[in-house]
């Protein structure tokens, strides 16, 4: 694509951004969020005095989001007189549980407790920051920042048991996280600095 965006009004800025659970104002949106994102699967049984039971139950939780931001090869980005930015950011979380609620016990017989946040983020800013030999932005930023995690959980409350049979529980978190910066015949002209960065959080629990 041979696209210019350009903009030349004061403090004028050029941002484009592609989110996934993710707001400026608060971060990374996971399932303990205030506005809760994300995935979750679980097997609850209820037992008073007596035994709940749960056989051979698979419990996947999976969440793969992939989220790309792209200024093509030949596409130019020029704000004279603002700041310029190309970033990505996404937020995959994945809990699977299993809960015994109240007196009593539940029993689980077999099957897996199996959390899986993957997916992948990436920036590439391949194109030209300013048109011709003038500057095209004050400030360049570049980012790509991801949040991954995967819990899993065996849990009771209220005064319930677990009663657990070869039940496995496994958590994976394997993000892909890429920036790409520049191609053969970019022109980057800026006045100030320019910030690239890469940013992942990962975490399994199980």
């Amino acid at each position: 694509s041979n696209a210019r965006v350009a903009t030349t009004g004061a403090t004028n800025d050029i941002a484009i951004v592609a989110r996934h659970n993710y707001v400026a104002a608060r971060g990374f949106l996971t399932p303990d969020s205030a506005t809760a994102r994300g995935v979750i699967a679980s097997a609850q049984n209820f037992a008073v005095g007596g035994i709940a039971g749960i056989t051979d139950a698979d419990i996947k939780a999976i969440s793969n989001a992939a989220v790309t931001t792209v200024v093509e090869q030949n596409a130019t980005l020029s704000a004279a007189n603002g700041n310029v930015a190309a970033e990505s950011f996404n937020s995959n979380t994945a809990k699977a549980s299993v809960r015994a609620t109240s007196a009593g016990v539940v029993a689980m017989r077999g099957g897996t407790v199996q959390p899986t946040a993957t997916g992948s983020t990436t920036t590439s800013l391949l194109g030209n920051i300013g048109i011709g030999n003038a500057t095209g932005a004050n400030t360049l930023t570049v980012a790509a920042r991801g949040y991954t995690t995967a819990d899993a959980a065996m849990n009771s409350a209220g005064g319930g048991l677990l009663d657990l049979t070869t039940v496995a529980a496994t958590a994976t978190a394997t993000p892909l996280l890429t920036v790409n910066f520049g191609s053969s015949n970019s022109r980057m002209r800026f006045a100030g600095d320019a910030t690239i960065t890469a940013s992942q959080a990962t975490e399994s629990d199980s």
